[in-house]
């Protein structure tokens, strides 16, 4: 049984998910690896990529509204065949997409997304991460952040707006004139 997009052979010399004569020709009692399902061959289900745990690294514990801020999510891919490209979108508490080349068998891969906070302010927000990708099942992973005011600017201060210049020095009076 060969699986689309499969590596040729794991380690014990078999197409993912089949079984395989000890002289390694490729054949069992029941008959040549074919994918016919007989049950006493020993062959296992078809080929799927999947994913498995999750992790959110690098998440802040504040973080201002209406800023961006970036998260990493550790996706490890634990099927029988590779993933496609994996879509990670974020909700919830703020938002924010990204995307991850194809993982491999027992790959795993920390992604980078940024994430623009759109909570309340003074609330504690869910930031949820979902991943997606093409015949995987989506997979969600949260992470919570308190979200506070941006600064307030207080008047005169630098950094922009107007900007008061030092008085210049005056010339004597000419009209006192003794």
């Amino acid at each position: 049984m060969l699986c689309v997009g499969a590596p040729a052979a794991t380690a014990a010399g078999v197409a993912c998910g089949g079984s395989a004569a000890p002289d390694g020709s490729g054949t069992t009692a029941g008959g040549p690896i074919d994918g016919g399902g007989d049950a006493g061959t020993g062959e296992t289900a078809a080929c799927a990529p999947r994913l498995a745990v999750l992790r959110v690294l690098g998440a802040p514990a504040r973080a201002v509204r209406g800023r961006t801020v970036t998260f990493r999510v550790r996706v490890r891919s634990s099927g029988t065949a590779p993933t496609g490209t994996l879509r990670i979108r974020a909700t919830g508490g703020g938002t924010g997409a990204a995307t991850s080349p194809p993982l491999a068998v027992g790959a795993q891969r920390t992604v980078r997304i940024r994430v623009r906070i759109t909570g309340r302010i003074g609330r504690r927000v869910t930031v949820r991460f979902r991943v997606t990708g093409p015949g995987v099942r989506a997979r969600t992973v949260s992470a919570n952040v308190r979200v506070t005011a941006p600064p307030r600017r207080r008047p005169g201060a630098s950094g922009g707006g107007a900007t008061t210049l030092p008085a210049a020095p005056q010339a004597p009076s000419a009209g006192s004139g003794r």
